[in-house]
């Protein structure tokens, strides 16, 4: 009786909106097709709040029709039904159903029926379908969204008992996934147990903004990929925990990112199917809870992402679910991940009173942690004096006697001063007087504020380069690695050579040792135990069994197998753990490499270019600068997720090896140069005009649209990103250098986006006589004519991008607001290719800029400007 009453109430809410946009023009919401094909699934605007989602037209009496869609397969003939309603019989024939100029005809013996039956020819593109009535008049119409039928796999691993049933889990989640033409693969495995989880232990909660693990999150993710070493890395990961601390909290996934976490519930099947559901739709396809944004009331809807038992999915979250799916990251944003690239290599270990690293196994690697590589050392002190330990703390800045010391003598000294000063004022005017009161005033602030950081920097003779870490002393390894993943971060961006730091655990105090980057290891056995030694670092890695010395170009770790004295053969690892023995005497394989240099990334996820702006726009969040680490996967999924832009170069340029670098730094760095500034530009500009023949945004308030854009050069800040870019170029080199290559007989093609143009210009600095140069290019450069290009470097080099100069009068809202475009200095104007104008729906202050709309630099002919060569 009460779900009646909301439903009713419900009906009012939405009836009484409806008829409010009734006295202004008449919206009709009938349905007139229906589904008659399984694998097709309809989505027809229910609530008010979506209507913007839909396309309307008006029929013959002016009625206002919202258009649904359709989701069909690619390449698949399928059938639908149309619903005659109150068409005659007799004027059923004059009915015409169109696709463009393809005229369709129904079946014949369904035109006595209630139900007309049409059969949709099998189309790779989205099409629409328009039924008109014998006057030419549009009666209905149809929106089809063509979808490539593809799967991907879901595994579910418990954590906790579970009742969980693989075929019914996969046939509810293929009710839902299906209406995207995405088909789930499930597949349950057994409990999973570990030494190290305590199956009743409850989750801390989870960030409430959805974009980053906790720290058991992450500790559970290790402790089952390190037990199931192979386990397919290309698959979204359902993990069932026994729970949150907040017992309101269900699941928790971190927005498009493969691993979620869920609760177990044993007694209620339907609840956990729709709760992994739920996940699994904000893995996947990044999709939000239907309240956010302006949306339907909490609950109103029978969407999956709404509260309730709802499964539907809008046209919106299909898009979002195929642009998103195969983004198969298990780190989010803000953790390290490893890497082979990275200056500086960490190691954990303990060892016993003996020295000795006392292997379970027998291997070494299940003692030895190398959870990450970075570009500088850890920042650590050793605090002596009694003036320089910490009182406490104020906004991080620690806060010791020394400071109230000089706060104290600037305020005599201060003080003494106004007084020395006002003896030789006191017959001067009472303007004069309190002006210098002003000036003291501001005087005593700014030596505050001097004094301040200049007690701080004090604090570097304190810096532990080697020794105990006495803070850390009894730690744990776990607890070691957290320390000094989250601690403090030192002010050099990069050391000037390779290196690696150790950290040694030995009765309980943690040492910190400072080491060169190949690491050497003697491999013990007594009795029946095996243990190791580390004995030796060097920036050579030598082999002797293998003949082979040479100057090493990454980290290496080197073990020795000893019968008795004499080394009986050795093993070398990379700091992956990757054994390359085998490739020491292997020839040097000459490739292509293709380096994709990322722009700024935002901090959300959203349905379109732009709704990926909002957390700018409304919240001003920006992730942290590049930590100028390079990758062999698209880490921040910036390529893949949008018209997978990666794979078409791949295609194209047919790669050895494939890289990325995260060009990522504050809007700051760039022309519009702050936060502000840039958020205040994109909310005032206009949109595109809706007739492109008729352009009405040439003016805002009075002045000329393009002025608007802040078109002086922060070179500033163009050169902070190439700086940065160098570090990313040495570990580049780095990795191009490991056994058995050498980055001489290689030749290097570059895709960089946005301000990655600024960041691949520092790569090429430092790579430049390392390698030879094939292919450069440049798509949407951010502050281009800060930048200059050596054409004589490469084989081939093209700028793509939005024409300034031909649109900023005519038509601006066309324009790159973005990154308005220049040409970068030292490329000629016949190796520039603009935005085709036909392509004019994909053109605007966002859109302009967008890396997922240059697909047609695909599509030239070889004669066109910015065509790239078949390689």
């Amino acid at each position: 009786m009460m779900t009646r009453m909301k439903n009713t109430s419900r009906s009012w809410k939405v009836l009484s909106l409806v008829l409010f946009t009734f006295s202004f023009c008449s919206i009709s919401f009938a349905q007139r097709f229906v589904q008659l094909d399984s694998t097709t699934h309809f989505d027809y605007s229910k609530h008010i709040e979506w209507n913007d989602r839909y396309e309307s037209i008006l029929n013959e009496d002016s009625t206002k029709i919202v258009v649904p869609f359709l989701s069909v397969r690619q390449n698949s003939p399928t059938e639908i039904g149309f619903l005659w309603k109150d068409i005659p019989v007799e004027e059923r024939s004059t009915i015409e159903f169109y696709i463009d100029s393809l005229q369709l005809k129904v079946q014949e013996s369904s035109i006595l029926l209630d139900t007309a039956i049409l059969t949709l020819p099998a189309r790779v593109d989205d099409y629409s379908l328009v039924v008109l009535s014998q006057n030419g008049e549009i009666i209905a119409q149809l929106n089809a969204k063509v979808y490539w039928y593809h799967d991907v796999d879901v595994i579910v691993v418990p954590f906790v008992k579970t009742k969980l049933d693989g075929e019914d889990l996969s046939a509810y989640l293929n009710s839902i996934f299906g209406q995207a033409q995405l088909q789930v693969n499930v597949t349950i495995e057994p409990v999973f147990e570990h030494d190290e989880i305590k199956p009743k232990k409850l989750l801390d909660n989870p960030s409430t903004d959805f974009d980053r693990y906790t720290d058991q999150m992450h500790d559970l993710r290790e402790y089952y990929f390190n037990q199931n070493y192979s386990a397919n890395k290309s698959a979204y990961y359902v993990f069932i925990v026994p729970g949150f601390v907040n017992e309101k909290i269900d699941g928790y996934t971190v927005l498009n990112k493969a691993m979620s976490f869920v609760k177990g519930k044993p007694s209620d099947q339907p609840g956990i199917h729709r709760n992994i559901a739920q996940q699994l739709g904000s893995s996947i396809g990044a999709l939000l809870s239907t309240w956010l944004d302006d949306g339907p009331e909490i609950g109103s809807t029978e969407n999956l992402m709404d509260a309730g038992t709802g499964t539907s999915l809008t046209n919106d979250q299909w898009e979002s679910i195929h642009r998103n799916c195969h983004a198969f990251s298990l780190y989010d944003d803000y953790e390290d991940v490893r890497t082979n690239g990275g200056l500086i290599a960490y190691y954990f270990w303990e060892e016993n009173k003996r020295g000795e690293i006392v292997s379970k196994n027998g291997r070494l690697f299940t003692q030895l942690k190398m959870p990450f590589k970075r570009n500088h050392y850890s920042y650590h002190q050793n605090i002596t004096s009694i003036f320089f330990k910490p009182l406490f703390s104020i906004f991080s800045y620690r806060i010791n006697s020394i400071h109230f010391g000089v706060l104290l003598f600037v305020f005599i000294s201060v003080y003494f001063f106004r007084k020395t000063l006002f003896r030789r004022l006191r017959n001067r005017s009472g303007l004069l007087r309190f002006g210098a009161n002003i000036g003291i005033f501001c005087l005593f602030l700014f030596l505050v504020y001097q004094s301040f950081f200049l007690v701080n920097r004090g604090y570097r003779i304190f810096e532990l380069k080697g020794g105990q870490v006495t803070e850390m002393k009894d730690a744990s390894m776990k607890q070691m690695r957290l320390e000094i993943e989250k601690g403090m971060k030192p002010e050099v961006l990069a050391e000037p050579k390779l290196g690696s730091e150790l950290f040694v655990k030995k009765k309980g105090k943690w040492m910190l040792k400072r080491r060169k980057n190949v690491l050497y290891f003697n491999q013990y056995k007594r009795n029946d135990e095996v243990y190791y030694k580390f004995i030796k670092d060097s920036d050579s890695l030598i082999v002797s069994t293998k003949g082979y010395s040479e100057k090493a170009e990454s980290h290496y770790i080197v073990i020795n197998y000893l019968e008795g004295e004499k080394i009986k053969r050795q093993r070398v690892f990379n700091h992956l753990r990757v054994e390359i023995t085998p490739k020491i005497t292997l020839p040097n394989p000459r490739k292509r490499i293709l380096l994709f240099v990322n722009g700024y990334r935002p901090t959300a996820n959203g349905n379109s270019f732009e709704a990926t702006f909002d957390s700018i726009l409304k919240k001003g969040l920006e992730h942290q600068n590049s930590n100028n680490l390079i990758y062999d996967n698209d880490r921040y999924n910036y390529w893949k997720s949008w018209n997978e832009m990666n794979k078409r170069f791949q295609a194209r340029i047919n790669p050895g090896e494939t890289f990325y670098a995260d060009g990522h730094f504050s809007v700051e760095t760039s022309n519009h140069r702050s936060l502000v500034d840039f958020t205040t530009l994109s909310q005032n500009y206009p949109e595109r005009c809706k007739n492109p023949k008729r352009h009405i945004c040439q003016n805002v308030e009075g002045e000329m649209t393009y002025k608007s854009f802040n078109l002086t050069s922060n070179t500033e800040g163009f050169a902070e990103r190439k700086m940065n870019g160098r570090i990313a170029g040495r570990n580049l080199y780095q990795m191009l250098n490991e056994i058995p290559n050498k980055s001489m007989d290689d030749t290097l093609y570059i895709v960089a986006h946005s301000m990655g143009y600024a960041y691949s210009l520092g790569i090429i600095d430092e790579l430049r006589g390392k390698i030879n140069f094939g292919g450069f290019y440049i798509i949407a450069p951010e502050n281009a004519e800060a930048g200059k290009v050596k054409m004589s470097e490469w084989d081939e080099i093209w700028q793509y991008g939005s024409d300034f100069n031909k649109n900023k009068f005519k038509s601006p809202c066309l324009l790159d607001g973005i990154a308005p475009q220049t040409k970068a200095r030292g490329l000629k104007s016949k190796n520039r290719a603009f935005i085709p104008d036909d392509l004019y729906k994909k053109k605007s202050f966002f859109d302009s800029h967008f890396v997922g709309y240059y697909t047609w630099i695909f599509k030239l002919s070889e004669d066109a400007p910015g065509y790239i060569k078949q390689r």
